[in-house]
């Protein structure tokens, strides 16, 4: 089975886990980062941007142009797109007729965008030109079924097995204030800011935050190993939902607990089914619930802490929440519904 991967090449992208763990499993893959290629144009020049959103530029049929050629010459059995903004429902008709399989995971949200690089146009009309899509979300499962893509299944993120390694030690962690790694928005910069009001330190890492608070550390951002070495530094982290995870989860659900930190992140009945209230996690419902949920935790002596912290560790581990043991799943299901 061959697999051609359309989406991100950036660093940081999702995509770059499924490669790594679809080349493990001897499977033929490449990615094509349609994504760079519009991002180079777009932020080139006041110019660019005034083109694009005027619909005046035809950046995306040259990239669509560009993909098309790339994939006429790998030839894959499967064309895996990651959430479509820069791919147009033409296109993706032209490989269907082709007799490509076409799949979607949209790492985001289909319907719900919260910012001008987290969807458009092109991915909520392209629905049901996919054979199948891949969700983390039991909701956008639902909606996407509603709106008549009765092939989807569940694909929740997980952790990088690489990544995990040589962050084994979990003693000597500061544990006397929180951790959170994410850019602001005014959501995150609320709690945090209620946070620091109710007495709770707390160390930020990202862009934008421009606020201030005797109790708020601020840093930049950090990525690739440079996260990684900085999450395992602290042994309680705190997890703000973007929009479109709502009553979900996100990365931080897996990525925080596979190193043995201690997690405190935003209820919801889909989290409590991969780890346990108290014992591998803690959960807030509100605003007010967070602040006495991080006092409570932040109380805790540091064996106790540890022991949570080694829990969330052990289960992500034995229940194997990996982005290798995810792309297992991808390519039985991919074999067994595409007879590929």
């Amino acid at each position: 089975m061959k697999i051609c991967i359309v989406g991100s090449s950036g660093k940081y992208a999702i995509e770059r886990h499924y490669i790594s763990g679809l080349k493990s499993q001897n499977i033929d893959c490449v990615l094509i980062g349609v994504q760079q290629h519009f991002l180079e144009y777009y932020h080139k020049s006041i110019f660019n941007k005034i083109q694009y959103r005027l619909g005046l530029s035809g950046i995306l049929k040259r990239g669509n142009k560009i993909v098309s050629e790339q994939i006429r010459k790998f030839e894959p059995d499967v064309i895996w797109v990651f959430k479509g903004m820069e791919i147009l429902p033409k296109t993706l008709k032209q490989w269907r007729k082709a007799g490509y399989t076409l799949v979607c995971y949209n790492p985001d949200h289909p319907f719900v965008f919260s910012g001008l690089g987290s969807g458009n146009s092109n991915v909520t009309e392209s629905i049901n030109i996919y054979n199948h899509h891949f969700t983390y979300s039991p909701e956008i499962r639902e909606r996407l079924h509603q709106n008549g893509q009765k092939s989807v299944s569940m694909l929740p993120f997980g952790f990088d097995s690489l990544a995990i390694q040589n962050r084994k030690e979990i003693k000597g962690r500061k544990h006397d204030r929180l951790c959170f790694i994410g850019n602001a928005d005014r959501f995150r910069k609320e709690k945090v800011l209620k946070l620091c009001a109710a007495g709770v330190k707390i160390d930020v890492y990202g862009i934008g935050w421009d606020t201030s608070h005797e109790l708020l550390k601020i840093e930049g951002p950090v990525y690739d190993d440079d996260y990684w070495t900085t999450a395992a530094k602290y042994l309680i982290h705190l997890n703000v939902f973007r929009p479109h995870n709502i009553r979900s989860h996100n990365m931080r659900t897996f990525e925080i607990p596979a190193i043995g930190s201690v997690l405190i992140s935003p209820y919801t009945k889909q989290q409590t089914e991969f780890f346990e209230s108290e014992k591998e996690m803690f959960f807030y419902e509100s605003d007010d619930d967070l602040v006495q949920t991080c006092k409570k935790v932040l109380q805790l002596d540091s064996k106790a802490l540890i022991e949570v912290g080694n829990s969330a560790r052990q289960k992500s581990l034995s229940a194997d929440y990996s982005y290798l043991s995810l792309s297992k799943k991808v390519i039985t299901l991919l074999k067994s519904k595409f007879n590929l």
